[in-house]
This record gives structure tokens, sequence and C-alpha cells, in this order.
């Protein structure tokens, strides 16, 4: 099955965009599916369809213009709960048409982040909480990327939640394929319906990012938690002990 037809994943909430530098429309693609994204003022985003309802003119080729999308063919313009609020073309004081309307999806910011949902059933709670981001808002945050990969999406998660791969994909850094078998992993379910592992391990590779640039060959011992928060979500904390900086990451498939 293809993960386009597991229909419940479209109850979840998914990360597309940057929210600081999502100043103009953006085409997002989810779950097989095409949309535009744009800002709509006062930090709020608009998720809808992207094609005009009037000559199927892709949005994300138009302009914001206060809050609203404008269509780049023939400047139709789209509140953010998707109805028409102005046509150029029209008279004054006429109504827009009925059928002049985008469907529009749930879209909130969390975690500097654009998250949207293009479920029937959104999950009630909204995106799953990054308890890293909520219990220390003095640690810097940094977004890496938003990018297509070709790749099913539960096979990135796969990975993410996988220890054993280590030891070789990473051998030139972290790994090491002559300490490739892994210590007891204590694992354990969450309210959420997912898990959380725990794994200790003596970690080579990252004396550099850990400030002992004098060292590399010295190991950290190093406990990695990894969560699944949603069926394509996951975060990772990396704790040193004082050690060195814990850090953590969050990932969206």
């Amino acid at each position: 099955m293809l993960v386009t037809e597991m229909t419940f994943l479209r109850d979840h909430w998914y990360p597309v965009a940057e929210a600081a530098v999502t100043v103009g429309p953006v085409a997002v693609r989810l779950l097989g599916a095409d949309y535009v994204l744009w800002p709509t003022g006062d930090g709020a985003f608009s998720l809808a369809d992207p094609m005009c309802p009037h000559r199927s003119a892709h949005l994300a080729g138009g302009w914001v213009d206060g809050g609203d999308l404008v269509c780049p063919y023939h400047g139709w313009r789209f509140g953010g709960d998707g109805g028409c609020t102005f046509i150029p073309q029209m008279d004054e004081g006429l109504p827009a048409p009925t059928r002049a309307r985008l469907r529009t999806y749930p879209a909130l910011v969390r975690y500097q982040m654009v998250w949207v949902c293009v479920g029937d059933r959104p999950v009630a709670d909204g995106p799953p909480p990054w308890r890293e981001a909520d219990e220390h808002p003095d640690w810097r945050f940094h977004v890496e990327f938003f990018e297509p990969w070709r790749v099913a999406a539960p096979r990135i998660i796969d990975n993410n939640l996988d220890a054993s791969h280590v030891a070789y994909v990473h051998r030139s850094t972290f790994g090491d394929p002559d300490d490739a078998r892994l210590p007891p992993i204590a694992l354990e379910p969450t309210g959420s319906g997912g898990f959380v592992s725990r794994l200790a391990v003596e970690q080579k590779g990252v004396g550099v990012q850990n400030g002992a640039t004098d060292d590399e060959t010295r190991r950290f011992e190093r406990v990695t938690e990894t969560e699944l928060l949603a069926p394509l979500v996951t975060r990772t904390r990396l704790y040193y002990g004082g050690a060195a900086s814990d850090y953590g990451f969050f990932g969206a498939a």
C-alpha cells in the first residue's frame, strides 16, 4: 500500500515551512497532493487547494497583498478563509460568485514552524509536543531543512528510530563497525500510542562538536532518547551528563 493511500495519516499534523521566512505564497506537496500556503497577517497562515477556481492558475505563482492571496493570472484575491474578496474585472458593488472560493485546511505556527493538517478529522491536540522546545526556551533553535527526498516517509522514520545502522552508515564519524553490538535498549509505550527508547553508549567521533578539539579519539558517555510522537514524527534527545551540551532534534517525514 502506498503511503498516500493510508488515509489516517491525513488527520495528523505536519510542519511544512519555517514561519519567519515564509513571506509569500509557497507550493506545498503533502501525502501526494498539492497545496498553497501563505501568510495572512499577524503571524497566521492559511493552506488551500492550489488552483484558482476561475481559470485554474496555480496560486503559488501569485503574491500576498494585505493578507490576501492574489492570483497571478487575473488578479482575483482570496482571504485566509478561502473566500474571494475582490475580482478586478467586476463592476463595483457586485458580489463575488459563491463558487469563487478555495478549500482551506487548518494551519498554525508552533516551534517556529508552520504546521498543517489536511484530513477530515484533525488530531485534536494539534502538533505533537516537542519537549525540548517547551522545557528549554533558552536553547538555540535551528531549522535545518525542508526538502523532498525520494524515499517512502515510513522509511525515514524507521531510520530515525533505528540505532543499529549507526556503526556502518556513520562509520567515518561517530559510528564504529568494530563495536556494532548494541547494549540493552529500554523501551516503554507512551500515552499517545507511540513509544520512547533509551540507549546508553560510549560515543566516539563527537569531540569537535563537544568542544574537545584536542582529542578527537575521546569517547563520551551518552544516553540517546528516541520517541515516536506520531506515525511520521520523531524526537531525539542526546544526554551527555554534563560532559558536553545536550541537544535534541525533531524529524518529520
